[in-house]
């Protein structure tokens, strides 16, 4: 049984029928120089060096040659690993892109939602907030002094039992108007 085998560089040429069969990877272990792989792979021979240092382009017996066949596949898979890597920094890269997004948008939303609060007014602003603590302050202030005035008219006659209850009724009637203030 022979094997089909196609000339690549000239189409008018019948497929022809090799006789023997391939040799196995082993028998076909082919040297070549540093030149070479770095014409086949566009690379310099410093480069092609280097890969053979490192470990990437197996080395023949001969000093300055290369397996060929073994460095062929393991220039392939650094190059595959390198595309992997590349593609995992970049998709590292675009979650921490999408991260920033985020914290963004959600800072804008609050920046809104913020704006939105004070402009109908259900946020208050530390100036208001001032302003009507002494508003309140005053009133409070106002409140407590009429309480000499205000309690002998309101105890005048009564006994002891009833003057006490007299001044709890005052004291819960003045807290409700201190109340009151904070609700309006």
């Amino acid at each position: 049984m022979g094997f089909a085998k196609i000339h690549p560089f000239d189409s008018n040429m019948k497929n022809t029928v090799l006789k023997t069969k391939p040799k196995p990877a082993q028998e076909m272990d082919v040297t070549v120089e540093a030149v070479a792989l770095a014409q086949l792979f566009g690379l310099t021979p410093t480069r092609i060096s280097q890969l053979g240092k490192n470990g990437t382009l197996p080395k023949a017996k001969a000093r300055g040659k290369y397996l060929l066949l073994p460095s062929v596949k393991n220039y392939i898979a650094m190059l595959r690993n390198q595309r992997l890597d590349a593609s995992q920094s970049c998709s590292n890269i675009s979650e921490e892109i999408l991260q920033a997004r985020l914290r963004k948008l959600k800072a804008e939303a609050a920046a809104k939602e913020h704006a939105l609060m004070v402009e109908e007014g259900r946020y208050v602003t530390n100036e208001s907030q001032e302003r009507e603590g002494l508003e309140a302050g005053q009133i409070i202030k106002q409140l407590v002094l009429k309480i000499p005035s205000d309690l002998p008219q309101i105890l005048v006659g009564l006994d002891y039992p009833d003057a006490v209850k007299k001044c709890e009724d005052y004291a819960y009637d003045m807290l409700n108007e201190m109340t009151n203030i904070y609700k309006s």
